[in-house]
């Protein structure tokens, strides 16, 4: 009996020992204050000293921790815990240098807006320090909301980007309105889309963004939808029909043109032929006589040598020349004589005699050039390569918002 009274004694001082075990961790795990507040076993440690500042513009908890006396030299401890709003707990054993000195980051990133509290304290052999509270705010950052245009000839797929600092936001929601009707989407890398089907038309949408932890201003734009062509028939100068297929996005450039009353111009090709009238200049040939004129040297004289020597101008006398006249050269030392003479030479002549119209067919790609006229019309003409030989109007109908 004795004996298993001793057992049960022994029994009972274990589980009295674990029990004590158990709530000792679980205090150490539950509060940074309690664990950074025990004594540090080892007796060479120092004191120091926690400060805080909040980097909004990094998302950070900036943390300071200086040697509790001298001249407040840097701390390097092997770690520094956060605990925010009693929920989340964050670590670092790094530290960046610092133009107060060293300093430890947490980052706030996924913190909501609104006032927080960090509890803060260190883990280290040779240092310890009073663990502090520390109170800051988080203000939602300033994101860029820009509604994209959208042309299509499908279902209308409205977009959005939303962007802070250039970078992609990849949180909240875009809520689009069109038509009286409101679509919600979510962002995901700084981009929002939501797929709707509407008919043709020319729609104003208008996007708005929702965020914990951003705010945008609301971003409008269009949405257009139309078919994928645009026929217009239209008769050439010269005879010709063409079916003219316009594509749906250079149609609206047609229609913007109108609107806005500039001018614009691109090319199509019809794959259609016409024939283009040009005019053709004709010339002949015919014989004609004309004077034909040459000089002879009929002698030369030299003063030194009193020499003189004459060319036979006896085939100038006959064949059909005539003489015209003579006149003479004096140099320094000599002197020329020439002789000219004459004759009807028989030649030919290329002469204009008229025109006349030549037709030609080919296939040519027609240019569009598009405008307002001097009365605030849309006008448009469309030439080819060859000198805008082919003009013609195509109509294009008021803009009212269908397409």
């Amino acid at each position: 009996m004795r004996k298993i009274f001793l057992i049960i004694l022994v029994i009972l001082a274990i589980v009295s020992v674990s029990a004590v075990s158990a709530s000792e961790n679980i205090t150490a795990d539950d509060s940074l204050l309690s664990e950074s507040s025990q004594e540090n076993p080892n007796d060479n440690t120092y004191n120091s000293e926690i400060t805080a500042k909040y980097d909004e513009p990094n998302e950070r908890v900036k943390i300071y921790v200086k040697e509790n006396y001298g001249e407040k030299e840097d701390a390097l401890v092997e770690k520094v815990r956060c605990k925010f709003d009693n929920r989340t707990t964050k670590s670092t054993d790094s530290y960046i240098d610092g133009y107060n000195g060293a300093f430890y980051a947490i980052s706030t990133s996924s913190l909501d807006k609104g006032k927080h509290q960090a509890e803060i304290g260190i883990v280290d052999s040779f240092y310890k320090a009073k663990p502090i509270l520390f109170d800051f705010t988080v203000n939602k950052k300033i994101a860029t909301l820009h509604a994209v245009k959208i042309t299509t000839t499908s279902d209308i797929i409205l977009k959005a980007t939303v962007k802070c600092n250039g970078k992609n936001v990849n949180e909240g929601k875009v809520t689009f309105k069109i038509k009286g009707k409101s679509y919600t989407a979510s962002v995901k890398n700084g981009i929002a889309t939501k797929k709707i089907k509407l008919g043709n038309g020319y729609y104003t949408y208008k996007a708005t963004f929702k965020s914990s932890k951003f705010s945008a201003k609301s971003s409008s734009n269009h949405a257009i939808k139309g078919n994928k062509y645009y026929t217009f028939k239209q008769k050439g100068v010269y005879g010709g029909t063409y079916s003219i297929n316009i594509p749906f996005k250079k149609y609206l450039k047609l229609v913007e043109a109108k609107r806005n009353g500039y001018y614009k111009y691109f090319t199509l090709k019809t794959g259609k032929t016409d024939k283009f009238i040009s005019s053709k200049e004709i010339y002949t040939t015919k014989t004609v006589y004309k004077w034909k004129q040459v000089k002879v040297l009929d002698y030369t004289s030299y003063w030194d040598t009193q020499e003189s020597y004459t060319f036979s101008l006896s085939k100038y006398y006959t064949n059909g020349w005539t003489y015209v006249g003579g006149y003479g050269k004096t140099y320094s030392n000599g002197y020329d004589h020439y002789s000219i003479f004459k004759k009807k030479v028989k030649t030919t002549q290329r002469v204009y005699v008229g025109s006349k119209t030549v037709y030609s067919s080919k296939s040519y790609p027609l240019r569009f050039f598009i405008g307002v006229n001097e009365n605030s019309k849309l006008y448009c003409k469309w030439g080819v390569t060859r000198e805008n030989q082919l003009k013609a109007c195509i109509v294009i109908p008021h803009w009212s918002g269908r397409l």
